[in-house]
C-alpha cells in the first residue's frame, strides 16, 4: 500500500509494508506456524493453541525447518473455534492464525503508520480442518473486509524490513 500525503513542508511518501513473514512446518496432522517479524524475532503458534516468543538467535536456529506461506501486514492473533470434531483437534477446538493480508494506509500518528484492514486471512493450525469451519471463517473474512478494523505498525519496524 502506498499513500502520498501532502503537508506544509511538501510531499511525504508513506509506505505500509508487509512486516511479518508466515512460515509453516507441517508434521501431519499437526501444523506449527512461525510468524517472523522484521526485527528477526518471532512468535510460534501450535495446533494446541500455545504461543511462544523466540529471540532473533532462536528464530535463526529453527527457521530452516519451516517453509514460507506468505508475507502479511500484521498478525491479529490466534482464533479458537469450538466444536471441532476432527481427529487432530485438541479439546474440540480448531485453531487458526489470523493475519492482515490486505490493507489501506490511513495515516501516521506519532511515528506509527495506521492501516485499515481490507482483507484478513485465517490459516488453519490443523491439517484436517473440515468444511464446517469454513463457514465461520468465511463470515469473519467478510466482517474484516468491511473496513471497520484498524491496526498500527511502528515506522522503524518497516524500515528494518526494507
Amino acid at each position: 500500500c502506498v499513500c502520498v500525503c501532502v503537508c506544509c513542508a511538501g510531499v511525504k511518501k508513506m509506505v505500509l509494508g508487509r512486516a511479518f513473514r508466515v512460515l509453516t512446518r507441517n508434521d501431519q496432522p499437526k501444523t506449527t506456524m512461525l510468524v517472523r517479524k522484521a526485527d528477526g524475532a518471532s512468535l510460534v503458534f501450535t495446533e494446541q493453541g500455545s504461543v511462544q516468543c523466540l529471540s532473533r538467535l532462536e528464530t535463526e536456529a529453527v527457521a530452516p525447518q519451516f517453509q514460507k506461506v506468505c508475507d502479511v501486514y500484521g498478525c491479529l492473533g490466534l482464533l479458537a473455534i469450538p466444536g471441532a470434531v476432527t481427529e487432530g483437534c485438541e479439546g474440540g477446538v480448531a485453531y487458526f492464525l489470523a493475519v492482515v493480508s490486505e490493507c489501506k494506509l490511513m495515516g501516521q500518528v506519532r511515528n506509527t503508520d495506521v492501516g485499515r484492514v481490507t482483507s484478513a486471512a485465517f490459516l488453519p493450525l490443523q491439517s484436517d480442518v473440515t468444511d464446517a469451519f469454513e463457514c465461520s471463517v468465511s463470515r469473519l473474512k467478510k466482517l474484516f473486509a468491511t473496513g471497520s478494523f484498524y491496526f498500527a505498525q511502528p515506522v522503524q519496524q518497516q524500515q528494518q524490513q526494507q
